[in-house]
This record gives C-alpha cells, structure tokens and sequence, in this order.
C-alpha cells in the first residue's frame, strides 16, 4: 500500500508518499480502507519527535490518528463490524497510520458512521470532538442554561466546543476574526466577538465556562469574564500552568482545567450519536488527495491555515 511515510524525526522535509506492507490485523485489531483522515496539530508534533520518549526510534513510520472508511479485515476476537462497514476511528498517536490507503486500528477505537454525514466530516470526530465533549461534560459539568465563551469558535477544536456546548443547552459566545463572522454563526454561535476589536476583560457579559482552544489568554485574562465558580478551558496550557492548575484550584473559586484528553469507545459512540441527530457537522477548511499530503501537511506548519478541519482523502 501508498502511505505518508518519515524516516527520521523533524520538520516537514522529512515527509514522503511511499510503499509499506499492507496492514495485518491481529487480535482486537481492524484495518480499514481510508476514505478520509483529518490532520490534528499533534500529528505534526509526533513527527517533530516532540513525543519520541512514548513513540520510540523504530523507522519508517507513518502519521495521522484520525480516520473515517469501510472496514477491509477484522482480527481474531472482534465483533460488531464487518467488511464493508462504514467506520470512523482513532488510532491513537503512538500508532499514528491513518495518513494511507489502509489503516490498522484497534477495534474498541472504531464505531460505525452514521449515515447522516460523509466520511470526511466522520474523519474530523475523534480527536477534537472527544476533547470537546469531555471537557465540557466532565470538567465543566456544563449545564443547559449556561453561558460559554469559546476562543479559536471556528478552528478544528473550536468548532466542535460550539456544537457540543449548543447541544448541551447552553448559550454561546464565539471569538474568532471578524471575516469568520459568517462560519461562527453557521456552527451555531449565539453571539460573535471579533478579537481584533474587542478586549475579553472589557465584556459585560459573565460566562460559566471559558474554553480556550489556541492557548491565548492564561488563566490570569481568563479570569475576569469568568462567574464565580466558572470553569477555565485550557487546551494549549503551557508548562508551567499544567504543573501549577491543579494545586491552585484548591484555593480558588474559579478553576483552571489544562486538558489532557483521551479518546474511549463510548465518547466516539456519543459523538456519533450527536452527529446522526444533526447537531454536529464539522466545518472543513479544505480537503486534499492522501498523495498530496506533504505539501498539504508542510503548509500547515507555514501557518497557511483555513477556517475549520483540513481533511486528506481517499478519492476526490
């Protein structure tokens, strides 16, 4: 099979469309034919070598954690889904494969895609829709009712914190460029607040949770439009912040959550649950053949980014 394939850890040079042995399946494990795999930032920070201690020297290897296809082989031991099932998956980065025509994922991160949305908008789920809903559900304990302010409203994480938090019943608030006024509104955002023109410390508004998808304010900003007892969302917390949230939280009314997500069975379940009534349809900023996914990936990292999820797909 064709695969995005690195030889050794660093920037974007180091990417290559080439040849690997076509995925075995072993026990617990699926392969399943890409249709779509959407690119996350982590992606790009494994092939860095940022996470090298967990992902370890054996080479070549290949990227991409997020994947949506039909299931082509099933391990001994897997039930529930056959071949020729429509799927959507995590890898996990550890793994990192689904940037290729076929996949080896294990069978408990797969669940079947709703027929309600295509198989790139199944592709975009995993990753940042899990960090979305555990975040909001378990860290927030959002509440219908409630008021949400979410920045970086229309980026891959973003969106997904807009769509959950609006099918929780809250209220939300979207911060993000004036010209991705429009996109923001789209993704369900009750108001919208353009960062250029408009300090956060300077809201009338209060908010119960303020999720911060680019890591750009710091606890200290986030703070002041935030309610007493309100929530903090951190999803690019700096060091720093991580090794001093938890300690602190004892001593205050508003709390700081750095966010560290990982992906289970049953919020993959949720999300599709989600996805097949409607209330999730992610925005795609663009979508490229898996073949072209150096140049793709490489301008990413040159900040040439577009609203919403990038996606690499099968056929075009």
């Amino acid at each position: 099979m064709k695969a995005l394939l690195y030889d050794k850890y660093g920037g974007p040079e180091v990417m290559y469309w080439g040849d690997r042995p076509d995925p075995v399946p072993g026990a617990g494990q699926v392969t399943v034919r890409v249709e779509a795999a959407s690119i996350n930032p982590v992606d790009m920070k494994v092939r860095q070598g940022a996470m090298r201690i967990i992902t370890g020297g054996r080479m070549p290897r290949g990227m991409g954690c997020d994947v949506a296809g039909r299931v082509e082989r099933i391990g001994a031991g897997v039930t529930g889904m056959k071949p020729g099932d429509a799927v959507f998956g995590y890898a996990g980065f550890k793994a990192s494969n689904t940037f290729a025509e076929l996949a080896l994922l294990p069978a408990d991160l797969v669940v079947h895609k709703p027929d309600a949305i295509p198989f790139a908008e199944a592709a975009c789920l995993p990753q940042a829709g899990v960090a979305a809903l555990r975040a909001l559900r378990e860290k927030a304990d959002l509440k219908a009712g409630q008021q949400v302010l979410v920045v970086g409203c229309t980026g891959g994480v973003g969106q997904f914190v807009v769509m959950v938090a609006k099918a929780l019943g809250a209220r939300v608030w979207g911060v993000c460029g004036g010209d991705q006024s429009s996109a923001a509104r789209a993704l369900g955002c009750d108001a919208v607040i353009d960062h250029r023109k408009q300090d956060l410390a300077t809201l009338d508004a209060r908010f119960h949770v303020v999720f911060d998808t680019p890591g750009a304010l710091g606890f200290a900003k986030a703070a002041k439009p935030l309610l007493p007892r309100g929530h903090f969302l951190d999803l690019n917390a700096k060091p720093q912040a991580m090794l001093t949230a938890w300690a602190a939280n004892a001593l205050r009314a508003r709390k700081h959550h750095p966010l560290i997500t990982k992906v289970r069975r049953e919020d993959l379940q949720a999300l599709a649950r989600l996805a097949a009534d409607g209330k999730l349809r992610p925005l795609i900023g663009r979508t490229a053949p898996l073949h072209e996914g150096p140049a793709v990936i490489a301008a990413m990292e040159r900040r040439e980014r577009t609203v919403g999820k990038t996606v690499l797909v099968g056929k075009v």
